[in-house]
């Protein structure tokens, strides 16, 4: 039934705007959360749809805003918003092209997306390098807010390496999965 669908679809746009506007509320009392981490415990959490439409909701309210693809092992932003990820993350980590030429601008104003890039086996050890930190210290000053998508937390060290960096930690998790 179309009805129904289109509810549904309402629906899942409210819970969204309903993270952001808890997001924003504590971000007021709390010295303005800039870098965002989303992460879960396993795969198929929902993790990167999660990111990807918080990031939207932001940036649908005037708010510049950069998505981070860091899941280097199985990144999928790019496909989500249908642009490419010949550059990216890992070009920008190793030096090979700046930061302007790794980002993609998506057709939703507002929103960069920084997409993985090609892998590269020493992505995880860049990830936890001081160079990184000056990149997103650098990139705290071009937008309001900055979601970095990342493998789950279990298993896997990537998202363990850029807690340092972020300013909260957002966990999405399946229920009764």
């Amino acid at each position: 039934e179309p009805g129904a669908a289109l509810e549904t679809q309402r629906s899942f746009v409210e819970t969204f705007r309903m993270i952001r506007a808890n997001m924003q509320t504590a971000s007021e009392r709390t010295d303005g959360r800039k870098v965002i981490m989303v992460t879960s415990s396993l795969p198929r959490e929902g993790k990167t749809m999660g990111s990807a439409n918080l990031a939207l909701t932001f940036a649908r309210m005037g708010r510049k805003v950069l998505l981070i693809d860091a899941d280097t092992r199985r990144g999928s932003l790019h496909r989500t918003f249908g642009v490419n990820s010949t550059f990216g993350l890992s070009g920008l980590l190793n030096g090979d092209i700046d930061f302007e030429d790794a980002k993609v601008t998506t057709a939703q104003g507002n929103l960069d997306l920084l997409p993985t890039g090609p892998h590269t086996d020493n992505v995880i050890e860049l990830l936890a390098s001081p160079y990184f930190a000056r990149i997103i210290d650098d990139l705290r000053q071009r937008y309001d807010h900055i979601f970095i998508d990342t493998p789950p937390a279990l298993g896997l060290s990537e998202s363990c390496e850029l807690i340092p960096y972020v300013d909260g930690v957002l966990l999405v998790i399946w229920s009764g999965y």
